[in-house]
């Protein structure tokens, strides 16, 4: 059972699959940023929780998959959050045989950075998996 890893390859292919021209810096893959706008994904695991009782009962794994969307400063900025949005908005994604359930998403205030204007998107998701066994 490899379900933090299925969770993180869910998410990550939904995003790699997205019609869109932008590269996307991954999780711990060098990228070296051209001064064009490009897309950054993280991923905030939050808890895992017993979700059923028994040993043997499912687990339930929220957080936040995060995709931070670099504008060039002072290039204003346009619909790509509202883009990503709506590609995950409501989405059971599955891989091996865990599915992940998009609940959510919301494009929250952007911020100036040294070279880039950044507007984060936040897709949060859960995942009910059975029991880890040792």
């Amino acid at each position: 059972m490899m379900t933090f890893s299925d969770i993180r390859g869910s998410l990550q292919e939904r995003l790699a699959t997205m019609p869109l021209e932008y590269p996307v810096a991954w999780e711990n893959v060098k990228f070296e940023p051209n001064g064009e706008i490009f897309l950054r994904a993280t991923l905030l695991t939050g808890a895992t929780d017993q979700f059923c009782l028994g040993e043997s009962g499912s687990n339930e794994t929220s957080g936040i998959f995060q995709v931070d969307v670099f504008y060039p400063k002072g290039k204003g900025q346009d619909c790509i959050p509202d883009q990503i949005a709506n590609w995950f908005e409501r989405q059971f994604l599955t891989l091996n045989e865990t599915t992940v359930r998009c609940r959510g998403v919301s494009v929250l205030q952007g911020e100036d950075d040294t070279n880039y204007f950044i507007v984060p998107v936040q897709i949060v998701y859960q995942a009910i998996t059975g029991a880890r066994k040792p």
